[in-house]
């Protein structure tokens, strides 16, 4: 199905809440952190393009315009507590792998902290923010999804990435997209809210890419290696090394 232009995508945020489509921004999470005191729980952002798109770690994050996914929402924490909340960040990783899982896409997995593969290369990732906003607390969720980048301009890039197009072989209609995502979303939060985080670990154990193997979690000048066991429910990684069980919670996993 064709897409339509941007400008008149039919998009709310998250549980009807208004959607802010903007052209061009520095990035979603900018300017959610920005104006979050002036919009309502499920409020949803979107680029077209971003200038300064920004993963964890203030890594740059690809994003020409008119490819890809680059969506801020933002949540109240009804029933969550402050230490729980940045955990919804590996709810969104699991909950919008899943939806690819539905969509067909073959080989989809999950990796700690906050990222999405498919095949061993990166598709998406997600970061997430406590604010502060008027006297209560709320949570920032940036998602970054490949969706129609092509192999050349991915070549930027110096770690293994793809995106649905490269995968699929067509262009996806990112609108339509982005509607099962949010309702997927509502579900999760919801969820998230009832029953916590253990369920969720539960599914990321099942699409973890790398649990189970001898791994490397790099942090500055250190590296810890071991065997990933597995994410504990502060959502610290359990990994086992020569002197017993150590428990990760910052650093890059790699292999």
């Amino acid at each position: 199905m064709t897409e339509t232009s941007f400008d008149l995508w039919n998009i709310q945020g998250l549980f009807s809440a208004p959607a802010i489509l903007s052209e061009s921004l520095d990035s979603t999470h900018a300017e959610m952190k920005r104006n979050a005191h002036l919009l309502k729980d499920g409020s949803l952002i979107i680029a077209n393009e971003q200038k300064k798109g920004k993963g964890r770690h203030l890594r740059n994050w690809i994003s020409p315009k008119d490819k890809n996914l680059y969506f801020n929402f933002l949540l109240p924490l009804n029933g969550v507590s402050l230490s729980q909340a940045p955990l919804f960040m590996q709810v969104t990783a699991i909950a919008i792998a899943e939806l690819l899982k539905d969509f067909g896409v073959m080989g989809v997995n999950v990796k700690w902290p906050n990222d999405i593969w498919v095949n061993r290369e990166k598709i998406g990732g997600i970061i997430a923010e406590v604010l502060s906003v008027n006297s209560s607390y709320k949570l920032s969720v940036g998602v970054g999804l490949n969706v129609n980048v092509s192999r050349e301009d991915l070549m930027v890039i110096d770690r293994p990435t793809t995106s649905l197009s490269i995968l699929s072989g067509e262009n996806w209609n990112r609108e339509i997209l982005l509607q099962k995502i949010v309702l997927t979303l509502e579900n999760a939060f919801e969820s998230f809210q009832k029953e916590g985080i253990k369920p969720w670990l539960e599914k990321w154990a099942k699409m973890d890419l790398f649990l189970g193997n001898k791994v490397r979690i790099v942090e500055g000048e250190k590296k810890l290696e071991g065997i990933l066991l597995g994410i504990n429910e502060n959502g610290s990684l359990a990994l086992k090394t020569p002197e017993g069980v150590k428990n990760v919670f910052f650093g890059d996993l790699e292999i």
